[in-house]
Parts: structure tokens; sequence; C-alpha cells
């Protein structure tokens, strides 16, 4: 009878430490939980990624229609046809960047504007490739102009992937 009782004894022992050691980790993992969901839980990372990008695309084509002339030897041209082919270029770097401001507004709510600028980025960085890649020799200019568009065009399609990535593990969390 009385190692029956110790039996029972150590049993009862052995559940409550089993049941106060899972609880305790089972807490642990709820704090770690709360706390990732704390730090995640704002979608700020990707909005500072993506106002990063369309800054600097705003701001190119903002100075692009402002000041042309300045920037038309970069693509070996002159004059007046120059000044204005610029300009248009500056025109279409404004529209292309609807996607980036809605994308802006709230990445997790405007997902597919994030996406299709995360796409627009991949098509100029492979298109400036391309064009740079065909380039004859002898067009320094153009070359120069080329390296500048997929450098920067390269380093906002990892910010926009970066704020892509960021917000799908949002989502996974449902934060």
């Amino acid at each position: 009878m009385v190692e029956q009782d110790l039996f029972k004894d150590r049993f009862r022992i052995w559940i409550m430490s089993y049941i106060i050691k899972e609880y305790k980790s089972s807490y642990e993992l709820s704090r770690v939980r709360f706390s990732m969901k704390r730090t995640l839980n704002t979608a700020q990372l990707p909005r500072i990624l993506i106002a990063i990008v369309f800054f600097f695309n705003v701001q190119c084509a903002l100075v692009f229609i402002i000041n042309p002339t300045s920037y038309a030897p970069a693509f070996e041209l002159q004059g007046v046809a120059g000044a204005a082919m610029v300009r248009g270029m500056g025109i279409l770097f404004l529209m292309w960047n609807v996607p980036y401001f809605v994308a802006l507004l709230d990445p997790l709510k405007h997902r597919t504007a994030l996406i299709e600028a995360v796409i627009m980025q991949a098509i100029g960085l492979l298109g400036e490739t391309l064009l740079l890649i065909t380039l004859p020799q002898g067009h320094l200019p153009l070359r120069s102009t080329a390296l500048r568009f997929i450098v920067f065009d390269g380093s906002g399609l990892i910010f926009l992937t970066i704020a892509y990535i960021y917000t799908q593990l949002l989502r996974r969390l449902r934060i």
C-alpha cells in the first residue's frame, strides 16, 4: 500500500512537472509570437522601402520633365527633339509610378499593386541590361546612362522584393 501511494505521488509529481513545463514553454512561445507580431504588426518596413524607390523614380521623372536639356546628351540627343524625348521619358516615368504610389498607401491591402511594381521594376532591369548588351562600341554616354539605370532599377527591385516578402510574412502571421 505504501509503495502504491509512493508510485501515485511520483506519478502526480511527474504529471504536474510535465504540465508546468508545457505551460511554461507554450507561454514563452506565445510571448515570442506576440513579440514578433508586435514587431511585425506594422507595414512600416515595406512602406519605407517602397517610398525610397518611389521617391527616386519620381525625382528622376521630375528632373527629366523640368530640365530635359541637361539630360539629353546622356542619351546622345540634342536640341528641341532631344529635350522633347527626355521630357517624354519623364512623363512616362510618372505614369509608371502609379502602382508604386498605390502600394505605398497600404502594401498589405494593395498587394496587387506591389506585385505590379516588382514586375515593372524587373522588366526595367531586364530591358536596360539588354539595351546595354546590344549597344555597339563607341557610345560611352549611352553605356554610362544604361549602367546608371541598371544600378537604379536593380536596387529598386531588391527593395521592392524585400517589401513584398515582408508583406507576405505579415499576411501569413495574419497580423
